[in-house]
Order: structure tokens, then sequence, then C-alpha cells
């Protein structure tokens, strides 16, 4: 199973987000599940690198898990492009199962 954890501030703000595991879906290669979070979770990061002036941290390893960070210059492309994560990760949610994907909120 995959567990997304999006953070938001006190003024309900997303400053960041962890996504580990796999789906489980399908073997490993054809878990359409695990591509379609892949996918979102990089271009939206990619978003905000090329599009924004956000300063920002994240890490990627080997076995898939991404973690992302705000560190300065929240702005509202940044905050648009990680609402469009939490409603690609919760539609997915949805459609396939809390079996194979969970998304949590969490205020810090």
């Amino acid at each position: 199973m995959i567990k997304a954890i999006l953070y938001l501030n006190q003024d309900a703000k997303y400053i960041g987000f962890d996504i580990k595991g796999h789906a489980g879906y399908a073997e490993s290669g054809k878990d359409i599940i695990c591509a379609a979070v892949s996918t979102l979770a990089i271009t939206i990061v990619n978003s905000i690198e090329t599009n924004t002036d956000v300063q920002f941290e994240e890490d990627m390893d080997e076995n898939g898990s991404i973690s992302f960070k705000i560190t300065s210059n929240y702005d509202d492309k940044a905050q648009l492009l990680l609402s469009t994560l939490a409603l690609g990760l919760d539609d997915l949610s949805k459609t396939y199962g809390k079996k194979y994907l969970k998304v949590h909120y969490k205020e810090v």
C-alpha cells in the first residue's frame, strides 16, 4: 500500500508531502497505481521548481519514496500545484480503494 501524507500549516497552506510504499495492485513494472502516483508527485515537484520562486527540499530514494518540503517563498502557484496533487491522490484512492493508496492530511 502507498501512504501519502500531505502537510499543512496552521493557515491551511500546503507545506509538503511524504509518499512511501508500493500499491501492490499489479506486478512490479505494471502497477498503474504506482505509476500514477509517481507521475503526479514528480510532475508537481518539477512544476514547482520550474514555475515558481519557492525554495524547497526534496528527497527521492531507490524504493520510490519521495519527500518534499517548502522552506521559503510560499506562493499561490505552489499552493495550486500542491492542491492538484492532493486532488489527484484523493481521486486515485477513491477510484482504486484504500487497500492500495491511503491519503492523510496532517497539520504541522
